[in-house]
């Protein structure tokens, strides 16, 4: 029966691996950006071009306590709404908190998935995500909101997944100030309005953008001729302020820069739409925004280029980093995170050329999505996207103590409790007419379904143990007398 069971397990592993990465990417990584350490992991005394320092934050990768702070307050602000934007307790079914993707191919790609070009799931397109609404909200099995529905640990009955990003639509086509808000307009007439939502119950934003064809970097910047990076950094201003125009609710916007891009710079020809050192550039953008925020918040002067931030006047959301997804290439980073040219897409969108190179393979959108869905299940400023604690409940009967006589399991629907365990001996418990108040607590709030009282029964006596949901009750409507009005041992 094991062989069995191990032919049968060994099975399975074949049938959910269907990628063999076949035609995806096939160019080495650019040599113009060897030995530059991802912003997480600068060394000491390490300068970008010399000038630069890393890490998300001024000198961490963690936001600065006040800036936690505040984060965690307006998190506690996020609460399932209804399309007015009103507050109510109990939560009707159709209120809701969305959490909205903002940006471009990449991250449509990734948070929903695309429809194969060609055909081929290798080469995901970015094709157009169904409603939210929809049986199967999503077009890839590996993108974050498949990879989110799946997932018990995720809030299903309040959050609502909403791609809002579009190919094509890079950061100036979010400025409000370049392009109108026709694409805020595209998400609240063809998204929000057809599945029921309203801009009202956006509370949540994920930002992942760029810029198209950038051509002056930090390196060849100067006055009269910004870098993409500043220009960047001007755009997500302007962007993060039409954000609080659009979605008066948004409680918090989280920003990540591009994942690394430099096989596109030594594809044949090499593809310019956003390649190597621009993706790796855009990290400095989001740190100096960032950064301007808090600065702004402790009473400094706003950097220029970002423009007001204040959310104490309603100016901006509160934000902060995403996911940070850049490697440098094949180069392991602290976490082990690395890009292979098999992360990237072979095929251009037209279906032809070959070392597309820039856009994600299903494998780069399985790992994006993947991190992205840790974030928001790790981070303190998302408890609103995790599912409530299960209710604890105990199986009738299935109290048991093992032959060994130390070993006593229950069965629980919840196993992970916490559960109290009370012990007492069965002889004071008749002599005391039934009183369980001599009993002593064994365990306070176990996260088990079983444990071990090596001291066994008492000599030429016996022992008995009580088990209940913490905080519930000790009685099961079997016995006689009250068990709580004696019992007290465990709070």
């Amino acid at each position: 029966m094991k062989q069995r069971l191990i032919a049968l397990m060994i099975l399975a592993g074949l049938v959910i691996c269907p990628h063999s990465w076949a035609d995806t990417c096939t160019t080495t990584p650019w040599s113009g950006i060897a030995g530059v350490p991802p912003l997480t992991d600068y060394p000491p005394g390490y300068l970008y071009l010399g000038k630069y320092p890393g890490f998300l934050y001024n000198g961490s990768n963690l936001p600065p306590s006040d800036h936690d702070a505040d984060g965690r307050t307006f998190a506690a602000n996020i609460q399932p709404r209804d399309t007015s934007g009103a507050v109510c307790s109990p939560v009707a079914p159709g209120w809701k908190i969305v959490f909205l993707s903002i940006g471009f191919s990449n991250n449509t790609i990734e948070f929903c998935g695309g429809a194969g070009i060609g055909g081929d799931p290798d080469d995901p397109a970015a094709t157009q995500c169904p409603l939210p609404t929809a049986g199967t909200p999503y077009l890839q099995t590996e993108s974050f909101i498949s990879q989110s529905l799946s997932d018990p640990g995720v809030n299903h009955t309040t959050t609502v997944l909403v791609d809002g990003a579009k190919g094509g639509e890079t950061l100036a086509d979010w400025d409000p100030n370049v392009s109108g808000f026709t694409q805020y307009d595209r998400v609240l007439n063809e998204i929000l309005l057809p599945s029921g939502l309203s801009e009202a119950q956006v509370q949540s934003i994920w930002v992942k953008d760029a810029d198209s064809t950038p051509t002056v970097s930090l390196a060849t910047g100067g006055p009269g001729n910004p870098p993409d990076a500043i220009v960047a950094e001007r755009y997500l201003g302007n962007i993060l302020r039409a954000i609080k125009v659009r979605y008066p609710n948004a409680q918090q916007v989280f920003i990540s820069s591009r994942i690394y891009a430099g096989y596109a710079n030594t594809a044949n020809p090499p593809n310019n739409l956003n390649p190597e050192p621009y993706a790796y550039e855009l990290g400095f953008s989001i740190k100096w925004l960032v950064n301007s925020q808090i600065e702004q918040i402790r009473g400094g002067t706003p950097d220029a280029n970002a423009g007001d931030l204040d959310y104490r006047t309603q100016a901006a959301p509160w934000i902060a980093w995403g996911p940070y997804l850049w490697a440098n290439g094949t180069t392991p980073r602290s976490d082990g995170l690395v890009w292979a040219s098999t992360d990237f897409r072979y095929l251009y969108s037209s279906g032809t050329g070959t070392n597309e190179c820039t856009h994600p393979s299903v494998h780069a959108e399985q790992k994006v999505a993947s991190m992205l869905l840790q974030f928001m299940k790790t981070t303190p400023y998302t408890t609103w996207f995790l599912a409530p604690p299960g209710s604890c409940s105990l199986e009738a009967g299935s109290l048991r103590i093992a032959a060994d006589t130390q070993t006593i399991s229950w069965s629980s629907g919840t196993p992970l409790g916490p559960f109290d365990v009370t012990r007492g001996d069965i002889r004071i418990l008749h002599s005391s007419a039934g009183s369980f108040g001599s009993a002593s607590c064994f365990h306070n709030n176990l996260t088990a379904i079983s444990t071990t009282d090596p001291a066994g029964p008492p000599l030429s006596a016996g022992a008995y143990y009580l088990v209940r949901c913490d905080g519930g009750t000790w009685n099961d409507g079997s016995q006689r007398g009250d068990r709580d009005a004696t019992l007290t041992s465990c709070p």
